[in-house]
């Protein structure tokens, strides 16, 4: 019978046909009988028993030895099912060594154990190996990093899948190392800060089409609203350039910082030094931090405050109502899949991967054509839109400015002179500023304001005052410009510029509060001014009687003066003849005296 033919236990059959080639079962194996030879479990010997006939007959002889571990001790003797590690520990071949080795943290988890049945490609009894944590990937065998994606506080990462594993690690939309990756109908565009969305969102492909072009309108138009503020810069636009430049540099130093997690970042040296101080006060005073405790400890950690301010945001952000508007990277990567897709996963990902790329290329010389698209609109449409509301504005003020006095001519020539910029502050709070005589005098100058204020004082008693003493509107306008001018030509408007800039304006303002007695004090000094005038009028007639008085006076002194003169050179001729006849008498004398000592008779005769 073919029992008659079988091995015993602890035998095999080297030859099937004859019970005669029974042979032992031999080192590190077992036979239960008949023709089978099968091979002990990794780990476990038969040691000197060389007819081990079942599995448990195969006793573990590999030892952890290494100090400080933790790991179930394989001792010799015992039974092959117990040649596995413990939970928290992992079973590892190394060059043919076998050992348990600490689960390794974080995100690892270590059942021990063996696999009960065939999964993630391992065969059945295999030793249990390390898989993923939640929240994790494996990137080796023994070694797992933290995912970043999340999906409303819960991470895109499953866990509980060993390295090398066939079966996805990702939740779905989600693949690649750390599920960092799209699949092919999902997209994203901030990297690990954001989950993968299906594209159905964005709505069809020509949605898509217009929303780049939505995109490439609103950069062409901030880069021709950036030029025109620099071109301006010299009526007083440096400030807002800054502005923008402040800004602009904000975002990108922002779209940096926001693909960092610091919280994941390790402690500097000295906080390093500090904690494992801490940690072996704690490990004398008997307290025991756990792995998974350490790691954390040794990690970034914002402040207190900080983490409930940036919640309070957080959630407050979180109400707000979501608009699935895509950005471009995103309506790019779809639009790729729904038009040249194919429904083919491996080509569709080619494709989405390829458009981006030819699309950020081309993109400077979409935003240029879009730029002069804008440029000729303007000149085309906006301008003349522009002007034609320009030349509205300025007619609406143009007519209240000579309702309220002013001459057209003088309005006109003040228009001539006005920037579109002054034209648009003067059309932002009409008619409120026509009544500061600050703004009036900053936009249109002292002229206009002077013929308005003149108007206000003409119809609030000016008229009858001035006609009465004899002046014209026009002096009145005279004299309030000097005042508007700050002139300090006369004692009366020196009394004005006294006031300052405020308290002018101070009293101007009645103009358009209590007119009349605005109108009042504008002719007090006006009458002041006046009186001044006519009392340095009458000074200066004098003056001038008194000048040509002296005029007058002054050819009969001359013509006596030169009476006097020639009378004077008559007599001096006659008094030189006498004395020259003196001389010559006294010359006579001399001749006819008679020498010392001469007789008086012989000097006779």
């Amino acid at each position: 019978s073919s029992a008659a033919c079988e091995c015993p236990p602890g035998y095999y059959a080297s030859n099937q046909f004859s019970k005669s080639n029974c042979s032992v079962c031999g080192t590190d194996h077992f036979c239960s009988g008949g023709r089978q030879r099968q091979v002990c479990r990794p780990g476990s010997s038969t040691g000197v028993l060389l007819r081990a006939a079942t599995a448990d007959e195969c006793a573990c002889n590999v030892q952890d030895g290494s100090p400080g571990r933790k790991a179930v001790l394989w001792a010799p003797g015992s039974k092959a099912l117990d040649c596995s590690c413990g939970s928290g520990y992992y079973h590892l071949n190394d060059a043919g060594r076998e050992s348990c080795e600490v689960c390794p943290k974080p995100g690892v988890r270590c059942a021990g154990g063996f696999l009960q049945n065939a999964s993630w490609g391992y065969a059945a009894d295999s030793h249990y190996p390390p898989v993923s944590d939640v929240g994790h990937f494996m990137v080796g065998y023994d070694s797992a990093e933290a995912c970043s994606v999340n999906i409303e506080g819960k991470s895109v990462c499953r866990g509980g899948v060993p390295f090398g594993a066939t079966e996805p690690q990702c939740e779905v939309g989600h693949t690649g190392l750390l599920c960092g990756a799209c699949q092919a109908e999902y997209t994203r565009d901030r990297g690990g800060q954001m989950y993968c969305q299906p594209c159905e969102r964005l709505g069809s492909a020509t949605l898509m089409i217009i929303m780049t072009n939505v995109d490439l309108i609103m950069k062409s138009g901030w880069s021709l609203v950036l030029g025109h503020r620099a071109l301006c810069k010299r009526d007083g636009g440096a400030l807002d350039n800054v502005i923008f430049r402040i800004m602009m540099q904000w975002m990108a130093v922002n779209a940096v910082l926001g693909q960092f997690k610091l919280n994941e970042v390790n402690l500097y040296g000295w906080s390093q030094d500090k904690l494992q101080a801490q940690l072996k006060a704690n490990e004398e005073s008997g307290e025991e931090v756990s792995p998974d405790e350490e790691y954390l400890l040794r990690l970034f950690k914002y402040p207190k405050w900080f983490n409930d301010v940036w919640g309070t945001l957080y959630a407050w952000a979180g109400s707000l109502p979501d608009i699935n508007m895509g950005t471009n990277q995103e309506v790019i990567e779809c639009l790729a899949v729904k038009r040249w897709g194919g429904g083919n996963d491996e080509a569709a990902m080619v494709i989405k991967n390829l458009m981006p790329v030819i699309w950020w290329v081309i993109y400077p010389l979409l935003v240029m054509m879009w730029l002069a698209i804008l440029l000729i609109l303007l000149a085309k449409v906006g301008y003349p839109i522009f002007l034609r509301a320009k030349a509205k504005v300025k007619a609406k003020i143009q007519n209240y400015l000579i309702s309220k006095g002013a001459h057209p001519d003088t309005v006109q020539l003040c228009f001539r002179g006005l920037t579109d910029k002054k034209l648009a502050e003067a059309s932002e709070e009409f008619p409120g500023n026509m009544t500061q005589p600050d703004e009036l005098l900053d936009l249109f100058g002292s002229r206009i304001c002077a013929e308005i204020l003149a108007k206000i004082v003409w119809d609030n008693g000016g008229e009858e005052h001035m006609t009465e003493n004899g002046h014209e509107k026009v002096e009145l306008e005279d004299f309030i410009q000097h005042i508007l001018d700050q002139d300090d030509s006369s004692p009366a408007l020196a009394k004005v510029k006294e006031l300052g800039a405020k308290g002018m304006f101070a009293k101007m303002k009645l103009a358009f509060t209590d007119k009349v007695q605005f109108a009042g004090w504008i002719m007090e000094l006006m009458d002041e001014n006046i009186k001044e005038k006519e009392e340095a009028e009458e000074e200066a007639a004098k003056e001038a009687s008194e000048k040509k008085k002296k005029e007058e006076e002054q050819p009969n002194n001359n013509a006596a003066a030169s009476a006097s003169s020639a009378e004077a050179s008559k007599e001096v001729p006659s008094v030189g003849a006498a004395e020259a006849d003196h001389a010559t008498q006294g010359l006579l004398a001399e001749a006819k005296a008679p020498e010392p000592g001469t007789p008086a008779s012989a000097a006779g005769g």
